[in-house]
């Protein structure tokens, strides 16, 4: 288990949740594992994956032939049922040790150096939130279409503030300046932020805009912000429930859509909030900025049914998004669109 085995001397958590990547996992551990950076442990949470490997191993499997190469701890629970990457998330910073986390997506990869740099700095800023950046990666002979949209995703998840930010200024960064992206991969984050966060959000069955939720209250929470000039993760778009591919089932639909519970989540909060202290919890500004990413999400929504889902499924996927998402709502934002 190595020199930094016992609770008290681990100083990052890194947590990798892990559903059907399993052709891609070894290398993420490798990554994480080769960083330079002492007090270091991986906790990887099998989401009821089902997949295996190029040569049939399973997650267990994979992690139990990777314990045997490497000095790092690390810990590996596996969900009785598939509960979402946000709940294998909510898991892995449970069984968790470290003072900080980085979490890590097991189809991406750290860079060499990265934790060593966001420890380095977060220890020179006395920041609770330290982000870096990320290097887009579209496989290694990619069209024309995925090398445009990694392009164009690569600016998106590079955008950060260089300096330090303090308090409120954090939250409004994010939510309203939009000066730093709403990922949590490519961040180091205190565990208390995270556990603040997850204790406001209720168990919820979530594969997209996770990260936005959860990057909402650790935003809200934190109390100083720094960053590193340098890319940190290596974000693979090949694959996955955001890699730009047909939809050819309902499942697959669905899981698009849960980004609806996201902000039912942040509403029922605000109001909980509202109604608890008797006083708007967001300013004028950040409400707007707030419903803005709504509607945003959904339009978002609207336009993979029209770009990927295949044709038969469409009548049902429209159903559903109305179910998810509520058929006034859609009927609002759908003539909106219509009106541009």
């Amino acid at each position: 288990m190595g020199i930094f085995s016992k609770k008290q001397d681990i100083q990052v958590s890194g947590c990798i949740p892990v559903y059907n990547t399993e052709r891609k996992l070894l290398r993420c551990l490798e990554s994480a594992a080769s960083q330079r950076l002492d007090g270091l442990e991986l906790v990887v949470v099998d989401d009821c994956s089902p997949g295996t490997d190029d040569t049939g191993r399973t997650c267990a499997q994979l992690v139990k032939q990777f314990r045997r190469t490497t000095h790092v701890p690390v810990t590996y629970v596996r969900h009785s049922s598939n509960k979402g990457v946000l709940e294998a998330r909510r898991t892995a910073v449970l069984e968790s040790h470290g003072r900080s986390i980085a979490m890590l997506d097991s189809d991406d990869m750290f860079l060499d150096s990265a934790l060593s740099a966001l420890y380095r700095r977060a220890d020179e800023t006395g920041a609770d939130i330290v982000q870096g950046g990320m290097e887009v990666w579209c496989g290694d002979e990619p069209d024309d279409v995925l090398c445009l949209r990694a392009a164009r995703i690569q600016q998106t998840a590079n955008r950060m503030y260089d300096g330090v930010l303090d308090g409120d200024q954090i939250f409004k960064g994010f939510l309203v300046e939009s000066n730093q992206i709403g990922f949590v991969t490519g961040k180091l984050i205190s565990r208390e932020l995270y556990l603040q966060a997850f204790s406001q959000i209720p168990p919820l069955y979530c594969v997209m805009a996770d990260d936005l939720l959860l990057y909402f209250f650790i935003s809200y929470y934190a109390a100083r912000y720094a960053s590193v000039p340098c890319a940190v993760i290596r974000y693979d778009i090949t694959e996955g429930i955001s890699s730009a591919s047909a939809i050819t089932d309902l499942h697959r639909w669905e899981q698009v859509c849960s980004a609806s519970g996201v902000f039912t989540v942040l509403y029922s909060w605000l109001k909980d909030m509202q109604q608890a202290g008797g006083s708007p919890v967001l300013t004028q500004q950040e409400r707007a900025a707030l419903d803005c990413q709504c509607r945003s999400y959904l339009l978002n929504n609207l336009q993979q049914l029209q770009k990927y889902v295949v044709p038969e499924l469409q009548d049902q996927a429209h159903e559903l998004l109305c179910s998810y998402w509520g058929a006034d709502f859609v009927q609002k934002v759908e003539q909106a669109a219509a009106a541009l």
